[in-house]
């Protein structure tokens, strides 16, 4: 265990000093629910678009990691480092106790080969992405508590403490199906291991650990009222608008890449892109590969049910992600391999001290070492791509060139200030990643290209009408059309931008702004006011309303809303100009006098408020 821990600690020491990349910035930076660990509701109510939203239990870890250092990058790496550790040791625990239950020389090796199989898998450059990428500790959550269902499992299989051990596996079968989904599996590996490693039947199985498996399908439960409540259904699920089919033969040849980076961790990669439409002769080799194995797989289980086991763990824990449910901003990612990497460890490991039985105690301890070493120097170099967000960028488009890599790529150089390569990324994008449209809508109406401008949002709305970020465009447009005075145009993209998002607080107020642009008071003002009963003490809304009330000739509601902002903002000379105009307008002269001249001494150059007050001094 030391050796572990000391391997683990080795090779991830250069992690620390990395900063957040990518996601990290929402699902740290930005997530306003883990600010106050006192406030243990919103803690577990993330919110639904954010990358922990249904995974209360992982909020609560970002929640702890800001109590103790706030945004400070090296304690959520930590964190990460410490999870991950903790994997590697639950996974030595279960082999070792797997193996010692075995007869012959696998029993009286159990300890070594345990050991050999947690060191490879814990520094595998594989996992780099789940434990490098601050956001992915979902997936080293999910494995701890996964890998401590199954070890708590095998561990009430004895006569001691049983049921103690039986509560432990439900409860961390309830934690991990709060952490990520992929934890659905679960009670299906215990199951699987208890008839191949324990019993000569399911239903042997079943009468003698009827509350343990009773129990373990009841966490399911959980997951079934967290995904109820509809998280990152945007990206995730069959209404996405990517199809079951188009987003299997996706993981075709994704899946095969997985396992030759399992033995061939080179040139890895954080971005692998979008489902795309293919055609089924490109997937072929693919699908070859892929259902081969999976028949060896079954076929074992006959021949060899232990070895099989293996296989089924790879197929069952990679499913989830990489068969039919679509997943939009994801054809694959490298962390789909953390808990299915553990099994091919294993596979292998076993294999080889099979095959060097015969071989001398130094000449095992001299290959292990020789991967070790290679797998290590391979972990700690793959660390340093994450040293920055555009480091990480460029790395993916190198090694894996994808529409999508370049829209990453092009997001990170304009915040780097590389404003015109960003831009060309952006270009290079196009038409794989139609969200650059988006990015560069934004970019070319800050630089003053509206035109420009409006036809790469106009693209976006077109091409990916159902993402929330639809809302964002049309209120770009929205403003845009505002500048331009356009403003039956405007008024059409704010009403567009509330019926994508109503909770938006300042949309109200825009679609106002805009109904008051086009002289439509009645409407304007019906939409000052609903900004109004969210934002109360907004007084810069309510001078805005009472100017609009003033139109109107409401002259008793404009006096009362300009009333009110001089309350809210007793040092605003415009609110106080505009309350003396209404207030002469009623023939409220010395009233109007007192305001106009609090409205000249708040601003001494401005005009109107001179020449009002030389007005009221005149008939006065």
């Amino acid at each position: 265990m030391a050796l572990i821990v000391l391997a683990v600690s080795l090779a991830y020491a250069n992690t620390l000093r990395n900063p957040f990349v990518f996601d990290d910035d929402i699902t740290v930076g930005e997530n306003a629910q883990i600010r106050d660990l006192s406030d243990l509701q919103a803690v577990l109510s993330p919110e639904r678009e954010l990358p922990t939203a249904g995974r209360p239990v992982v909020n609560l870890t970002f929640a702890i990691n800001y109590a103790l250092g706030g945004l400070q990058p090296a304690g959520y790496h930590a964190w990460n480092i410490a999870t991950h550790l903790i994997c590697a040791l639950l996974l030595f625990g279960i082999v070792r106790r797997t193996l010692a239950a075995e007869r012959g020389w696998l029993q009286n090796t159990a300890q070594p080969i345990a050991c050999a199989i947690a060191l490879v898998w814990a520094i595998h450059p594989l996992n780099t992405e789940a434990i490098d990428y601050v956001t992915q500790r979902t997936e080293l959550t999910m494995a701890a508590f996964l890998l401590l269902t199954l070890y708590a499992a095998i561990r009430a299989l004895g006569e001691s403490r049983r049921a103690t051990w039986t509560m432990v596996a439900v409860a961390a079968c309830g934690l991990g199906m709060a952490s990520k989904e992929s934890m659905v599996v679960a009670p299906a590996l215990v199951v699987l291991y208890d008839r191949i490693f324990a019993f000569r039947s399911f239903r042997e199985a079943w009468t003698a650990r009827r509350g343990l498996y009773l129990g373990l399908g009841a966490t399911w439960l959980i997951l079934a009222g967290l995904l109820s409540t509809g998280p990152r259904r945007d990206t995730v699920g069959f209404s996405v608008g990517v199809s079951p089919v188009v987003y299997a033969m996706n993981q075709l040849p994704i899946v095969s890449r997985y396992l030759w980076l399992a033995f061939w961790p080179h040139a890895l990669v954080a971005v692998y892109g979008w489902p795309q439409p293919v055609a089924m002769a490109r997937v072929l080799p693919y699908a070859a590969v892929v259902g081969g194995l999976a028949i060896l797989t079954l076929a074992g289980f006959r021949a060899w049910p232990k070895a099989a086991f293996l296989g089924a763990w790879m197929w069952i824990t990679l499913a989830p992600t990489s068969s039919i449910v679509p997943i939009a901003t994801e054809v694959g990612a490298e962390r789909r391999m953390y808990v299915p990497l553990m099994a091919l460890v294993t596979l292998v490991v076993i294999g080889g001290a099979t095959l060097m039985q015969r071989a001398s105690r130094g000449a095992r301890i001299a290959v292990l070492g020789v991967v070790i070493v290679a797998l290590t120097a391979t972990t700690i170099a793959r660390n340093t791509d994450y040293a920055s967000p555009l480091a990480l960028a460029r790395k993916s488009v190198e090694r894996y060139p994808t529409p999508v890599g370049h829209q990453m790529l092009g997001t990170e150089l304009l915040n780097a200030d590389q404003r015109s390569e960003g831009l060309a990324e952006l270009r290079l994008a196009l038409p794989g990643a139609p969200r650059a449209h988006y990015l560069l809508g934004v970019e070319l109406l800050d630089d003053g290209q509206t035109d420009e401008g409006i036809a790469e949002l106009r693209a976006f709305i077109r091409e990916q009408p159902s993402l929330s970020l639809v809302a964002s465009a049309h209120e770009y447009l929205g403003r845009t059309y505002a500048q331009r005075q356009q403003w039956t145009d405007a008024v059409a993209e704010f009403r567009a931008m509330l019926a994508m998002a109503p909770d938006t607080e300042r949309g109200e107020l825009l679609l106002a702004g805009a109904y008051f642009g086009a002289g439509d008071m009645k409407n304007a003002i019906d939409h000052f006011e609903a900004h109004l009963r969210r934002a109360p003490d907004d007084a810069d809304a309510l001078n805005e309303l009472g100017i609009a009330l003033g139109t109107d000739e409401r002259l008793d509601d404009a006096i009362a809303a300009f009333t009110r902002a001089a309350q809210l903002h007793p040092d605003d000379g415009a609110v106080q100009r505009n309350l003396a105009y209404t207030l002469y307008q009623k023939r409220d002269l010395a009233d109007a006098l007192v305001h106009a001249e609090r409205a000249v001494a708040l601003q001494p150059n401005d005009e109107e408020s001179q020449a009002l007050v030389r007005k009221l001094s005149a008939h006065r």
